[in-house]
């Protein structure tokens, strides 16, 4: 073992112990202002093994536990980013599960934490989802879970609930719902609830509203078709198109 002290005139500022060509090795370098920590198993130079990682600095920061292999995140792991962007919204990002090649892969679950909101227009993908203003509906804060199978670090198959109430269950293709049940509350008070393909409504859908009335039938590509039926809140059928 043996702990070593940079020279500031030098790449690397900070500590060093440990052998990190084979063994357990520890290394702390200071870059402006951004640390980065390294802690576990090593060999030929590189995370191998069991590893906690950090890297902060002022506006942003990323824990890593987990697997590495040949110096990736390789196996199950737990991977936490969290950023302050310019226009004050913070985000905090979390996922547990498999990787591959620093990729979500294989069965996980995510979560996602928007919040200082601002007033404009903004647009975020993570794990394939675009998250928009359109579903923060005015709040402050934005919750969004996501659960089951990823794949290169895309949502393939699982489930996605938004704090706002919508939510998605199903397959996925490019972060888009192929296959599933979309449920979707508008800004208005309602709720499309049906099947969904191709991130449109396909098949039975029913809409209810704020006050509690309904409509039901069946949906293409997005548009309403066929049978469509109207009820009271009480579920009085108080119109039936044919």
């Amino acid at each position: 073992w043996k702990d070593t002290e940079k020279n500031k005139d030098t790449k690397f500022v900070g500590t060093e112990q440990g052998n990190f060509r084979s063994g357990i090795f520890s290394r702390v370098e200071k870059k402006g202002n951004r640390l980065r920590v390294w802690d576990g198993d090593f060999i030929n130079g590189a995370p191998d093994g069991q590893i906690a990682y950090s890297n902060i600095s002022r506006n942003d920061s990323t824990w890593i536990n987990g697997l590495y292999a040949y110096g990736n995140l390789y196996g199950h792991g737990r991977v936490e980013h969290n950023r302050v962007y310019k226009n004050g919204m913070k985000e905090r990002v979390t996922y547990e599960g498999t990787v591959i090649m620093n990729e979500a892969h294989g069965k996980g679950s995510a979560d996602i934490i928007l919040t200082s909101l601002p007033q404009e227009k903004f647009n975020i993908d993570r794990y394939g989802l675009n998250l928009s203003d359109q579903e923060t509906q005015g709040k402050d804060t934005v919750t969004v879970q996501i659960r089951g199978t990823f794949k290169d670090g895309v949502i393939s198959e699982g489930k996605v609930a938004i704090s706002n109430g919508c939510f998605m269950i199903g397959r996925f293709s490019d972060g888009v719902l192929s296959d599933g049940r979309l449920v979707k509350i508008l800004a208005d008070g309602s709720v499309y609830d049906g099947k969904c393909r191709n991130g449109k409504y396909h098949g039975y859908v029913r809409i209810t509203h704020a006050d509690g009335s309904m409509n039901e039938g069946l949906y293409e590509n997005g548009l309403p078709v066929g049978i469509k039926a109207e009820y009271t809140a009480d579920w009085n059928l108080t119109k039936l198109y044919l």
